[in-house]
């Protein structure tokens, strides 16, 4: 019991203190923050020293339960609602003017006019509308500002309340003026009738004219009965600093109301500047050290940091964890940090013997070879093949030769990694699954990367190993094109990488898309139609007309040894090339250097992980 009152009671204190630290962002120390339920935040407040200057003075009316603020030098001391340091506006409450008849056509009470005088801050000339109601109603809004007098109003007339319409201020039982002129100090509203509301006395006795926050009032038929009971709306003001503009300002430092880490703004409306906190902060810019820097890496919402986020003051840079570099920021390819090439750790799982062989790998993803164009030069269209097939057949091996089937999930070029000789490493099984021998589709949540997502996979959620052969599909594309599986800089029919290949393909434009470092010639022109066509069955929509991974590895290590051996007879029997591809051949055995299955041995078999985390 003891140690729950302790916690209570620290509790209660962190949060007194809280609630201190944030309103000293706010307010001069020793200063009132409120006033009954209303902050008060300086330059404003209620006795000297607390508040900037005289126009800033809201005098609390303790004698009221609760205390009521009122602003100081008005006409009427209007009682203030809501003081925002953010979009510079006071709300206050002003007065409704009416005109009110007896069934006999006789003015039962003194009309009042709405109206009021500022000595400083002029009404809001976006945020307020001049509204008049009533079925027999006319009125005038009258703005004094001097030379710049003006006169504008309205009029609503209707004889059945069946014609009016409940949140529409169309004129017909309400209606309104549109924004009044900046620079507002004074007015006043008057409001009468045609008729002294004998025609529609049964249902609107009174005619009513006030100027009000927009916000604040949303038209009902039972208004023109009963808002004889409301005498106040609110209504918004633009407040500023003084009278001069911010480049006059600052030539007085010590004048000057911005403060540190803020900047100045003219006012739109009416003379005077604003202060507002820089970007990258936050509190109070009219106070010393009240603008505060806004931890941005503490709220994922304020920060494109996916994988490390450190705050400076005003802003945040993003970096990547050891043993990755890049820019920290997510973008239309990844997640901004690509693993180093000499920071890469294979860990090579041998499936029939408990062995763990690790190794780093120097030359990086495939993504930067085909997309960095000074590395791109450097992979010729043999090696591009090569690497095709050596992560077919390790696709192949997962599907097909694993003791439980896997299927990965998210093929794509950044998940290939490239060693010494630029031999094709499989990497980042975290989003794959295991496939019980019984089942051949799996119901999951979708996941995976734009451009390489399954179609089919995406709109049913059905995981099948032919989910990989459409991955591995773009992956082609790109090994071919050079291009990005998805782009938004390319146009808009072209983002997709393989929605533009199979229109290029459809159109026989199949060569105005290759890679610009490979060039077509008499040795692999058959091969470069062959890799498409083989692309194009990979990308089907449906599946089950994808080939399966183990006839792509298949074909693609054909082709490469009809490229070495050219007079190799290319119409051997199905059961010839099982033999000298199948993944039980000695060859595989023994690990020969010709057959598909040398890449499905352990070599092949391989799961990244990132240095700093040992995942």
């Amino acid at each position: 019991m003891e140690l729950q009152i302790n916690l209570m009671h620290a509790m209660l204190l962190w949060v007194i203190a809280a609630a201190a630290k944030a309103a000293s962002q706010t307010i001069k120390p020793d200063c009132e923050a409120t006033c009954g339920d209303v902050s008060i935040p300086y330059p404003f407040g209620t006795r000297e020293g607390c508040y900037l200057n005289d126009d800033f003075l809201i005098a609390c009316n303790h004698s009221l339960s609760p205390p009521k603020p009122l602003l100081w030098n008005s006409s009427f001391n209007l009682q203030v609602l809501n003081i925002s340091i953010e979009d510079h506006r006071l709300r206050i409450y002003t007065f409704v003017g009416r005109d009110c008849y007896d069934k006999m056509g006789k003015q039962y009470d003194q009309p009042t006019l709405a109206y009021a005088k500022l000595p400083r801050f002029p009404f809001s000339d976006k945020g307020n509308r001049f509204t008049a109601i009533g079925c027999d109603t006319i009125a005038v809004f009258n703005g004094l500002n001097g030379a710049d007098d003006f006169a504008t109003g309205c009029l609503s007339l209707c004889n059945s309340i069946r014609s009016v319409t409940n949140g529409s201020c169309s004129g017909i039982g309400c209606c309104q003026t549109s924004n009044i002129p900046k620079g507002l100090f004074n007015y006043y509203a008057s409001v009468g009738s045609f008729y002294n509301h004998t025609k529609v006395w049964s249902f609107n006795p009174c005619s009513y004219a006030f100027l009000a926050e927009e916000e604040s009032f949303n038209f009902s038929s039972a208004d023109l009965k009963d808002l004889q009971n409301r005498t106040v709306f609110p209504t918004l003001l633009d407040w500023a600093v003084g009278n001069k503009t911010c480049e006059e300002a600052k030539k007085n430092l010590t004048s000057y109301a911005c403060k540190d880490n803020s900047y100045c703004y003219n006012s739109d409306n009416g003379p005077g500047y604003r202060c507002n906190c820089s970007s990258g902060f936050q509190g109070n810019p009219y106070l010393p050290n009240g603008c505060q820097d806004i931890d941005e890496c503490a709220d994922p919402k304020r920060n494109e940091c996916t994988k490390v986020c450190i705050n400076t003051p005003g802003s945040y840079t993003c970096s990547c964890p050891k043993g990755y570099h890049g820019n920290g920021r997510q973008d239309e390819n990844g997640d901004g940090c690509t693993p180093h090439d000499d920071q890469l750790l294979i860990v090579k799982i041998a499936v029939e013997v408990p062995l763990l062989v690790y190794e780093f790998i120097t030359n990086g993803t495939l993504f930067d070879y085909i997309h960095n164009k000074s590395k791109a030069s450097s992979i010729s269209w043999e090696t591009r093949l090569r690497i095709a097939a050596e992560t077919a057949g390790v696709l192949s091996y997962l599907h097909s030769s694993a003791s439980i089937p896997i299927i990965h999930r998210d093929v794509k070029s950044t998940n290939i990694l490239l060693d010494d000789n630029y031999t094709a490493k499989v990497s980042d099984f975290g989003a794959s699954r295991l496939v019980p021998l019984d089942q051949t589709q799996l119901s999951t949540m979708v996941q995976g990367t734009l451009g390489y997502l399954d179609p089919e996979y995406l709109h049913t959620s059905q995981l099948t190993e032919k989910s990989d052969v459409y991955s591995f599909g773009v992956v082609l594309v790109e090994l071919r094109t050079g291009k990005k599986a998805l782009s938004f800089d390319r146009p808009e029919e072209e983002r997709s990488l393989a929605m533009h290949f199979l229109s290029s393909l459809k159109n026989d434009r199949l060569f105005q898309i290759l890679e610009d470092y490979i060039v077509p010639n008499d040795e692999n022109m058959e091969q470069l139609k062959d890799v498409a066509k083989l692309a194009k069955r990979c990308l089907e929509v449906k599946g089950e007309e994808r080939p399966t991974m183990k006839e792509v590895a298949r074909e693609l290590d054909g082709m490469r040894m009809m490229t070495k051996h050219p007079w190799v007879n290319i119409e051997l029997n199905p059961e010839e090339t099982e033999c000298l591809l199948g993944e039980h051949s000695d060859a595989h055995n023994n690990g020969g250097s010709l057959n598909v299955v040398s890449t499905f041995d352990i070599t092949t078999s391989q799961i990244i992980v990132p240095l700093d985390n040992g995942r």
